[in-house]
């Protein structure tokens, strides 16, 4: 978890690239919900290495970098 200096709490779960799967795209899809519900200040993202997966909430390392300075 991370707090930026405008309050925003940010939670990161990171996964190596070879773990991406059908379970990953669930968590992916509630981690999104859990930050949808718990209001603007809240933030959820899955990170993989190297991958983009191409699904809600998950990123590769380098577009979650470009996300966050956004931010």
């Amino acid at each position: 978890m991370v707090m930026l200096n405008d309050g925003k709490i940010l939670m990161i779960e990171t996964k190596g690239d070879h773990l991406d799967n059908p379970e990953s795209k669930a968590k992916a899809a509630t981690g999104a919900e859990w930050a949808n519900q718990a209001g603007r200040l809240y933030k959820y993202y899955m990170v993989f290495q190297n991958k983009e997966p191409g699904y809600t909430g998950a990123y590769s390392y380098d577009r979650f970098m470009e996300i966050v300075k956004e931010l």
